[in-house]
């Protein structure tokens, strides 16, 4: 990849594993300066992933509970503005809607929506000062097609998918794009966690839970990382600056709609 980040700032939310850790990567090799923000982020084990110590930092926050606007002035110390938004980080736990309780429903809906309002109100007045910005959130293929099991997230992602979609019409004169991209079955912890959990519920191992899934991908096999942090990159582009309030599935064409 070029160095088409020279010089940018993106501030990844979640960057710590999984598919923020991705996201991450990729900006970084196109020579962005990344500040990480989770619970778990340690400049540690950023720099063991592979990002470069030089361009990389490491700030630890409870994103349901934390003050957005002291992280992000602690991001701003070290790299200036921040240009670009990537808003990552785990699911709500499994369930249906007969198993959840209020405290689920209240910490899912910090957790996917309060937690993403925040990080964005944070970091909006760099990219309007500027005029120009990327936010880019990771969702899920539950906002096209809900998932069983995942009563929380599907419901929850939509009400933050209509956030978003809202938000990128009101900035959008100001030169900032708003999009979301949609993981199908990306070989992460979480998906394996997932797998896990539909094993023991119907007395399967994880790999045969696996193969049936790969069945239903047209590509045949789940995705890797890096393929998903490829198209989070790509919007953060200046060269994607006529994309705004789209959503793109990075899901070897699983979900199968028309909208």
């Amino acid at each position: 990849m070029n160095q088409e980040f020279s010089g940018r700032h993106a501030v990844v939310f979640g960057g710590s594993q999984g598919l923020g850790l991705a996201s991450a990567l990729k900006l970084a090799e196109g020579g962005a300066n990344v500040t990480v923000i989770s619970r778990s982020a340690t400049q540690e084990k950023l720099l063991e992933q592979g990002l470069p110590q030089e361009r990389t930092q490491a700030l630890s926050g409870d994103l349901t509970a934390g003050d957005m606007g002291a992280l992000l002035g602690a991001a701003r110390e070290k790299f200036g503005p921040v240009d670009t938004l990537i808003l990552s980080g785990g699911g709500p736990k499994p369930g249906t809607f007969a198993t959840l309780t209020d405290d689920d429903w209240t910490g899912a809906y910090h957790l996917l929506l309060l937690a993403p309002v925040r990080a964005i109100r944070a970091a909006l007045p760099d990219m309007q000062s500027a005029g120009f910005g990327r936010i880019i959130s990771v969702l899920s293929s539950g906002i096209k097609q809900p998932l069983p099991n995942l009563m929380l997230s599907n419901a929850l992602r939509a009400a933050t998918l209509g956030m978003l979609q809202t938000l990128s019409r009101e900035v959008a004169a100001q030169g900032i794009t708003v999009n979301g991209v949609v993981p199908g079955r990306i070989d992460t912890d979480r998906v394996r966690s997932l797998d896990q959990g539909a094993a023991e519920r119907s007395q399967r191992t994880p790999e045969e839970v696996r193969k049936q899934s790969e069945a239903g991908i047209p590509l045949g096999r789940y995705g890797r990382p890096e393929e998903f942090g490829a198209a989070v990159a790509f919007l953060a582009t200046a060269g994607a600056s006529y994309i705004t309030g789209s959503l793109i599935e990075v899901d070897g064409g699983l979900i199968n709609t028309l909208t």
